[in-house]
Protein backbone atom coordinates (compact mmCIF):
# COMPACT_ATOMS: atom_id res chain seq x y z
CA UNK A 1 0.00 0.00 0.00
CA UNK A 2 2.82 2.19 0.82
CA UNK A 3 4.76 1.88 -2.44
CA UNK A 4 1.00 2.96 -4.21
CA UNK A 5 0.78 6.24 -2.30
CA UNK A 6 4.22 6.34 -3.27
CA UNK A 7 3.61 6.03 -6.96
CA UNK A 8 0.40 8.05 -6.35
CA UNK A 9 2.38 10.83 -5.70
CA UNK A 10 4.95 11.06 -8.16
CA UNK A 11 3.00 10.55 -10.63
CA UNK A 12 0.53 13.03 -9.53
CA UNK A 13 3.50 15.49 -9.15
CA UNK A 14 4.48 15.10 -12.92
CA UNK A 15 0.76 16.20 -13.91
CA UNK A 16 1.22 19.18 -12.79
CA UNK A 17 3.05 20.65 -15.87
CA UNK A 18 0.59 18.29 -18.46
CA UNK A 19 -0.19 20.57 -21.60
CA UNK A 20 -0.32 19.38 -25.07
CA UNK A 21 -2.91 17.88 -27.25
CA UNK A 22 -6.13 16.17 -25.79
CA UNK A 23 -6.96 12.17 -27.68
CA UNK A 24 -8.73 9.21 -27.95
CA UNK A 25 -7.84 6.73 -25.69
CA UNK A 26 -9.19 4.32 -28.27
CA UNK A 27 -6.07 5.08 -29.78
CA UNK A 28 -3.44 4.98 -27.79
CA UNK A 29 -4.80 1.45 -25.54
CA UNK A 30 -4.08 -1.59 -26.43
CA UNK A 31 -7.76 -3.90 -26.12
CA UNK A 32 -6.53 -6.78 -24.41
CA UNK A 33 -4.97 -4.64 -21.71
CA UNK A 34 -8.33 -2.45 -21.24
CA UNK A 35 -9.95 -5.60 -20.33
CA UNK A 36 -7.44 -7.06 -17.81
CA UNK A 37 -7.00 -3.67 -16.36
CA UNK A 38 -11.01 -3.12 -16.44
CA UNK A 39 -11.11 -6.81 -14.53
CA UNK A 40 -8.77 -5.51 -12.13
CA UNK A 41 -10.91 -3.01 -10.59
CA UNK A 42 -14.05 -3.07 -8.66
CA UNK A 43 -16.03 -0.96 -11.60
CA UNK A 44 -18.98 -2.47 -13.21
CA UNK A 45 -18.73 -0.27 -15.74
CA UNK A 46 -16.38 0.64 -18.05
CA UNK A 47 -16.60 4.16 -20.33
CA UNK A 48 -16.32 3.21 -23.89
CA UNK A 49 -13.84 6.19 -24.93
CA UNK A 50 -12.62 9.84 -23.37
CA UNK A 51 -10.23 12.05 -23.95
CA UNK A 52 -6.47 12.05 -22.11
CA UNK A 53 -3.26 14.28 -22.73
CA UNK A 54 -0.77 12.73 -25.00
CA UNK A 55 1.84 14.31 -23.01
CA UNK A 56 0.31 12.38 -19.59
CA UNK A 57 0.46 9.07 -21.56
CA UNK A 58 4.18 9.60 -22.74
CA UNK A 59 5.41 10.80 -19.20
CA UNK A 60 3.88 7.37 -17.57
CA UNK A 61 5.29 5.19 -20.51
CA UNK A 62 8.34 6.68 -20.48
CA UNK A 63 9.18 4.97 -16.61
CA UNK A 64 5.90 2.32 -17.75
CA UNK A 65 5.51 1.01 -21.19
CA UNK A 66 3.01 -1.05 -20.90
CA UNK A 67 0.67 1.14 -19.02
CA UNK A 68 -2.71 1.31 -19.74
CA UNK A 69 -5.43 3.88 -19.73
CA UNK A 70 -8.90 3.25 -19.11
CA UNK A 71 -11.90 5.07 -18.05
CA UNK A 72 -14.67 3.59 -14.78
CA UNK A 73 -17.85 4.82 -13.46
CA UNK A 74 -17.18 4.05 -9.60
CA UNK A 75 -19.55 6.53 -8.08
CA UNK A 76 -18.05 9.57 -10.55
CA UNK A 77 -16.01 9.13 -13.85
CA UNK A 78 -12.75 7.54 -12.69
CA UNK A 79 -9.54 7.64 -14.78
CA UNK A 80 -7.64 4.54 -14.15
CA UNK A 81 -4.03 3.91 -15.24
CA UNK A 82 -2.85 0.30 -15.37
CA UNK A 83 0.66 -1.09 -15.61
CA UNK A 84 3.13 -3.90 -14.48
CA UNK A 85 3.66 -3.11 -11.05
CA UNK A 86 6.81 -3.94 -9.16
CA UNK A 87 6.15 -4.49 -5.82
CA UNK A 88 3.57 -7.30 -6.85
CA UNK A 89 4.57 -8.44 -10.53
CA UNK A 90 0.84 -7.92 -11.78
CA UNK A 91 -0.30 -5.78 -14.64
CA UNK A 92 -3.35 -3.90 -12.27
CA UNK A 93 -4.55 -0.56 -11.40
CA UNK A 94 -1.50 1.48 -9.64
CA UNK A 95 -3.65 5.19 -10.15
CA UNK A 96 -7.08 6.07 -9.64
CA UNK A 97 -8.02 9.93 -10.63
CA UNK A 98 -11.27 11.80 -10.55
CA UNK A 99 -12.55 14.20 -13.09
CA UNK A 100 -11.18 17.52 -11.32
CA UNK A 101 -7.77 17.03 -12.98
CA UNK A 102 -8.77 18.28 -16.24
CA UNK A 103 -5.82 18.65 -17.32
CA UNK A 104 -5.18 15.15 -17.72
CA UNK A 105 -8.04 13.58 -18.70
CA UNK A 106 -11.84 14.47 -19.76
CA UNK A 107 -15.12 12.35 -20.27
CA UNK A 108 -16.82 12.81 -23.79
CA UNK A 109 -19.71 14.57 -23.16
CA UNK A 110 -21.71 17.09 -25.46
CA UNK A 111 -20.91 20.19 -25.35
CA UNK A 112 -22.55 23.13 -23.08
CA UNK A 113 -22.42 26.91 -23.91
CA UNK A 114 -20.85 27.26 -20.91
CA UNK A 115 -18.97 24.30 -18.65
CA UNK A 116 -21.88 23.36 -16.56
CA UNK A 117 -19.08 22.55 -13.85
CA UNK A 118 -18.18 26.57 -13.40
CA UNK A 119 -19.85 28.71 -10.93
CA UNK A 120 -20.42 30.77 -14.29
CA UNK A 121 -22.54 27.80 -15.91
CA UNK A 122 -24.42 27.03 -13.06
CA UNK A 123 -25.36 30.26 -13.00
CA UNK A 124 -26.89 30.72 -16.46
CA UNK A 125 -28.37 27.51 -16.57
CA UNK A 126 -30.16 28.41 -12.93
CA UNK A 127 -31.17 31.67 -14.62
CA UNK A 128 -32.47 30.16 -17.88
CA UNK A 129 -34.69 28.04 -15.65
CA UNK A 130 -36.20 30.64 -13.48
CA UNK A 131 -36.91 32.91 -16.06
CA UNK A 132 -38.99 29.69 -17.79
CA UNK A 133 -40.26 29.30 -14.90
CA UNK A 134 -41.86 33.04 -14.50
CA UNK A 135 -42.94 32.84 -17.79
CA UNK A 136 -44.62 29.38 -17.23
CA UNK A 137 -46.56 31.12 -14.49
CA UNK A 138 -46.90 34.99 -16.07
CA UNK A 139 -50.92 34.63 -15.21
CA UNK A 140 -49.70 34.50 -11.54
CA UNK A 141 -48.81 37.08 -9.26
CA UNK A 142 -44.95 35.81 -8.02
CA UNK A 143 -43.21 37.59 -5.57
CA UNK A 144 -39.85 35.73 -5.72
CA UNK A 145 -38.14 33.06 -7.35
CA UNK A 146 -35.25 31.14 -5.75
CA UNK A 147 -33.52 28.56 -6.62
CA UNK A 148 -31.83 25.81 -4.80
CA UNK A 149 -29.33 23.43 -6.85
CA UNK A 150 -28.64 23.03 -10.22
CA UNK A 151 -26.24 19.84 -11.48
CA UNK A 152 -25.44 18.03 -14.47
CA UNK A 153 -26.95 14.69 -14.46
CA UNK A 154 -24.58 12.33 -14.61
CA UNK A 155 -25.13 8.75 -12.31
CA UNK A 156 -28.08 6.10 -12.14
CA UNK A 157 -28.74 6.17 -8.74
CA UNK A 158 -27.56 7.72 -5.05
CA UNK A 159 -28.14 11.96 -5.94
CA UNK A 160 -31.13 13.78 -5.54
CA UNK A 161 -30.16 14.39 -9.42
CA UNK A 162 -29.87 11.21 -11.04
CA UNK A 163 -30.56 9.55 -14.36
CA UNK A 164 -34.40 8.62 -14.53
CA UNK A 165 -35.35 11.45 -12.84
CA UNK A 166 -38.85 12.23 -14.28
CA UNK A 167 -39.62 16.16 -14.73
CA UNK A 168 -43.07 16.47 -16.46
CA UNK A 169 -43.33 14.24 -19.20
CA UNK A 170 -39.64 13.40 -19.99
CA UNK A 171 -37.08 11.44 -18.01
CA UNK A 172 -33.51 12.85 -17.14
CA UNK A 173 -30.71 11.47 -19.41
CA UNK A 174 -27.01 11.84 -18.76
CA UNK A 175 -25.44 14.91 -19.27
CA UNK A 176 -28.86 16.63 -18.99
CA UNK A 177 -29.30 19.30 -16.57
CA UNK A 178 -31.56 19.36 -13.18
CA UNK A 179 -32.59 22.85 -11.49
CA UNK A 180 -34.95 23.54 -8.89
CA UNK A 181 -35.98 25.26 -6.06
CA UNK A 182 -39.26 27.20 -4.55
CA UNK A 183 -41.42 30.14 -5.32
CA UNK A 184 -43.07 32.59 -3.26
CA UNK A 185 -46.74 34.15 -4.32
CA UNK A 186 -47.46 37.83 -3.48
CA UNK A 187 -51.10 36.10 -2.28
CA UNK A 188 -52.48 34.23 0.65
CA UNK A 189 -54.84 31.30 0.78
CA UNK A 190 -55.37 32.52 4.56
CA UNK A 191 -54.75 35.63 4.72
CA UNK A 192 -51.11 35.71 6.42
CA UNK A 193 -49.08 33.55 5.25
CA UNK A 194 -48.22 33.87 1.46
CA UNK A 195 -48.67 31.07 -0.84
CA UNK A 196 -45.79 28.99 -1.95
CA UNK A 197 -44.93 26.59 -4.45
CA UNK A 198 -41.75 24.05 -5.79
CA UNK A 199 -40.30 23.93 -9.29
CA UNK A 200 -38.30 21.85 -11.20
CA UNK A 201 -36.53 22.36 -14.70
CA UNK A 202 -34.69 20.16 -17.00
CA UNK A 203 -32.67 20.94 -19.34
CA UNK A 204 -30.48 18.95 -22.52
CA UNK A 205 -26.41 19.93 -22.18
CA UNK A 206 -27.31 22.59 -24.73
CA UNK A 207 -29.13 24.50 -21.77
CA UNK A 208 -32.30 24.81 -23.41
CA UNK A 209 -35.48 23.43 -21.38
CA UNK A 210 -37.02 20.05 -21.90
CA UNK A 211 -39.79 20.51 -19.50
CA UNK A 212 -40.77 22.21 -16.19
CA UNK A 213 -43.09 20.73 -13.06
CA UNK A 214 -44.02 23.32 -10.78
CA UNK A 215 -46.09 21.95 -7.48
CA UNK A 216 -47.79 23.70 -4.56
CA UNK A 217 -46.70 23.19 -1.14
Amino acid sequence: MKRLIIVAISLLTITLNVHAEMIKASEVNDREKQDICTSRTTAKKRIDDFLIDSKYVGIVRSKHPDATFIAIEKGSPTLVTCYLREGTGKFEPALYQGTSNKDVWKVIKPENPIDIDTLEGKRLATKICKEAVITKLKDRNILKVTASTTNEVLNESGVLHHIGTKVGANQARKYDILADGDIIFNESSNGIDKNTGKYKCLLDPSFKIKDIEISNK
